[in-house]
């Protein structure tokens, strides 16, 4: 999630991310960081969560420009893990001029529109989930009925069309699964492989680019154009998170990002 206002917007968080599994948790390991400001002294919040619930571990530690170099921790680890390494820079510049409130107000607008309000958190409509969702197994049948008239063409009409009738679409759904942009609300927002947002929304044309020529090839035209004008309404409806993906350059994502 990405500039969230608390606490009357004295507290802003630039950007959380849950990194599990890893070496703490195998399901809730969250990084945040945010911007206190009703704490100018101290206005660089670093939070880890760990377990989440009665069982929350963690910890968290407000500094100061200053403080930010002698803190025992890593704030660049920190930042990066939290799926800001974008404001490493700006803290960079900050201790080099030792002016807090403008590296401050640099990080703001960071995440400000331009002329506009801190961007406010967003997520798509249950009911356009759902239709995604829809969208994503009409997807996959559309390509084994695709593996399994490739099989036919390789191998024959017979029992071995089935192996690429189901391994075509496994396969499809690993990839689809595996590389995300960290924080994607269309999902669970946990990315295995990070990639940018131009690099997910390729996959995705790929994707459903995909089932429509097969519905296509496989002489089903009514088919193919209804499945098409179904993904090309699900998008109009999606269009802050195509901002969003679009926005997510090599700047705002995970430095191991493709």
């Amino acid at each position: 999630m990405f500039a969230k206002e608390q606490n009357a917007a004295s507290r802003i968080c630039i950007s959380a991310r849950n990194v599990a599994p890893s070496d703490d948790h195998a399901t809730h390991d969250v990084y945040s960081f945010s911007l206190a400001l009703h704490a100018p002294e101290r206005p660089f919040g670093f939070e880890q969560s760990i377990r989440g619930g009665h069982a929350e571990s963690g910890g968290a530690i407000e500094l100061s420009l200053e403080g930010l170099e002698s803190w025992k921790g890593d704030w660049r680890w920190h930042v990066t893990q939290a799926g800001c390494a974008w404001v490493i820079p700006i803290l960079e510049r900050g201790l080099a001029s030792g002016n807090a409130e403008e590296t401050v107000n640099a990080i703001l607008e960071g995440v400000r529109p331009a002329g506009g309000a801190i961007a406010k958190p967003w997520r798509m409509s249950p009911l356009n989930l759902v239709i995604r969702f829809l969208l994503e197994l009409v997807a996959l049948g559309a390509l084994g009925l695709g593996g399994w008239n490739l099989g036919e063409w390789l191998l024959g009409h017979g029992p071995l069309q089935v192996f690429p009738a189901i391994g075509l679409p496994v396969i499809c759904a690993a990839v689809w699964g595996r590389f995300r942009v960290p924080g994607d609300p269309s999902s669970s927002g946990r990315s295995p492989v990070a990639v940018r947002g131009w690099v997910r929304l390729l996959l995705e044309a790929g994707f459903f680019g995909s089932g429509i020529l097969v519905f296509h090839g496989i002489h089903w035209p009514r088919l193919a154009a209804v499945f098409a004008a179904a993904v090309l309404l699900h998008y109009a409806f999606s269009l802050d998170r195509l901002r969003w993906l679009l926005g997510k350059g090599s700047h705002q994502v995970h430095p191991r990002a493709i």
